[in-house]
């Protein structure tokens, strides 16, 4: 299959799968988590039930370890440490943008209107998970049917329509249900929400095109050389 590819997708998929790629995706996704987990902390610390949440950030502690710990180890360049970089990139791809609902949901209990705003919190989450689901679906049916189309115009273009499209949704939910619920009195809370999501879906479009790449660096021996 990979082999069936035309030079553009080969090109394409050689470079979301580059060793610079997957270590610039890794390294962000560990300052930008541990910069939001450790605001997240500092106001955690201040709740009376401080012990409830312990757990979580020393889950969060040992994930930071761990990643600091492949990273260093990825520095070898074998097929071997190619694949744990491609998979690990990924997994912390997806860490990152769930760890700022950690501090979101924070600020909910804080300011106390957490049953304002979890419900389209948790709605808006699910649609973005859905439409990141739709997303990879359509990928690999068109990985399986090996289309001849030229990707680097129409998958561009597609890609765009569909963020624009998922945007408005979104956009349009959120004020149909802010206005309803009287949420635009708490506009720092506003704000937050709106940037998270933001980085959210943008993120989750990009890495529909790093889990493809990571299923074609296991599954096909032949592609895992042209990356070395």
């Amino acid at each position: 299959m990979w082999k069936r590819l035309d030079k553009w997708e080969r090109d394409h998929v050689k470079e979301r799968l580059s060793f610079s790629t997957l270590s610039l995706l890794l390294g962000g996704s560990f300052l930008f988590s541990i910069l939001i987990v450790g605001i997240a902390l500092y106001w955690a610390v201040h709740f009376p039930n401080w012990n409830d949440l312990r757990r979580l950030f020393i889950v969060e502690g040992m994930l930071f370890a761990l990643q600091i710990l492949i990273f260093f180890i990825t520095r070898f360049r074998t097929e071997a440490t190619h694949m744990m970089l491609s998979i690990s990139a990924i997994f912390f791809g997806y860490k990152m943008i769930f760890d700022p609902f950690i501090l979101l949901f924070l600020m909910y209990v804080g300011y106390e209107i957490y049953e304002n705003f979890a419900s389209l919190t948790y709605v808006l989450i699910v649609l973005g998970v859905i439409f990141h689901t739709f997303l990879l679906w359509k990928e690999f049916s068109e990985l399986y049917r090996k289309r001849k189309k030229k990707r680097k115009e129409v998958n561009g273009v597609k890609r765009l329509i569909i963020f624009a499209i998922s945007v408005l949704f979104a956009f349009v939910t959120f004020i149909v249900y802010a206005v309803k619920n009287d949420l635009f009195a708490y506009g720092d809370v506003l704000i937050c929400l709106l940037a998270i999501l933001a980085i959210f879906y943008g993120v989750l479009i990009g890495l529909v095109d790093m889990v493809v790449g990571a299923y074609m660096d296991i599954r096909y021996v032949d592609f895992r050389k042209e990356l070395k």
